[in-house]
């Protein structure tokens, strides 16, 4: 019984030396530390301790010191156990490590995307030469604040604008020279409007477009000669429509800004850089077109 124990033990070192091969081949040499080595002379030990200690038992043979021999055995067994839960503690330390570096690059990189998803959201509706929103957020804006206003009864003006013979200024000035101008209106967009409340666009061209939530009729009439009078300092003139919309049909934005459009049209034909206000006569059903509207309205030019 004794030798078959004895010949199972070897077997089990060296299985124990085959994944110890294993492991180091895992791990390049420069990792290499002086415990690994020191675990290598330890299986070592004790399969040539087993195989003595078996060989003597098979031959009859008795060693000297016997007890000595097997007091040895078991101490060098505790260190042997001692430097297997030393290595695996430094390796799930590294491990744990490795993870958390993993996990802080992985944050890392989620961050990264997140901030270069909203950009490339940001580029998607945004006009690169004057810095305003595009007509792809325009359509969007609009119908949620038209939606907004209907729910809560509130109002909403909407300021759409071009700029007076913007073609002969380019032809007379080149290209070069109308973007800049249209550079000129979108920085004083910005520097009239609230910021994020309202919504100032590029609807196209030369066309600008702002939305205007919650303001009265005098407030978003201050907004449009503000707009105007800065512009003209700068030698730009504009023709503004400026329409309200309250109880407007928030499914249908392009008929609001098709009432936007007339009222800027209106100024345009009366000399332009003026502000054109659409003021409805009497209350209208969303049914009526807006043709039927233009007719029942008063216009104001201010």
């Amino acid at each position: 019984m004794s030798v078959f124990i004895i010949a199972s033990s070897i077997i089990i070192m060296f299985c124990a030396l085959n994944r110890y091969r294993k492991c180091m081949s895992l791990i390049e040499e420069v990792h290499y530390s002086k415990n690994w080595k020191l675990l290598l002379a330890l299986i070592w030990f004790f399969i040539v301790a087993y195989a003595v200690y078996g060989y003597s038992l098979i031959a009859g043979y008795q060693i000297s010191n016997q007890r000595s021999m097997i007091t040895a055995i078991l101490f060098l067994g505790s260190v042997f156990v001692f430097f297997i839960t030393s290595l695996n503690h430094k390796i799930f330390s590294q491990v744990a490590k490795l993870n958390k570096e993993i996990r802080r690059h992985v944050d890392h990189l989620e961050e990264e995307v997140k901030l270069r998803t909203e950009e490339l959201e940001m580029l998607s509706i945004t006009d690169n030469l004057t810095g305003l929103y595009n007509q792809r957020y325009f359509y969007k804006k609009l119908e949620e604040e038209s939606y907004r206003a209907n729910r809560q009864n509130g109002q909403v003006f909407l300021l759409l604008f071009d700029v007076d013979k913007f073609k002969d200024y380019n032809d007379a000035y080149g290209h070069l020279a109308g973007d800049k101008a249209l550079q000129i209106v979108g920085k004083t967009i910005r520097e009239s409007i609230r910021t994020h409340i309202d919504t100032g666009c590029r609807y196209g061209g030369d066309e600008f477009t702002i939305i205007l939530p919650d303001l009265k009729r005098e407030q978003a009439l201050a907004v449009a000669r503000r707009i105007l009078n800065k512009l003209n300092e700068y030698d730009i003139q504009v023709s503004i429509g400026l329409i309200p919309c309250r109880g407007c049909d928030s499914k249908n934005p392009k008929r609001f800004l098709k009432l936007a459009d007339q009222a800027m049209y209106a100024a345009k034909h009366e000399g332009g850089n003026r502000i054109k206000l659409y003021m409805p006569a009497v209350e209208q059903s969303s049914s009526e077109t807006p043709e039927d509207i233009n007719d029942a309205a008063k216009w104001s030019c201010i």
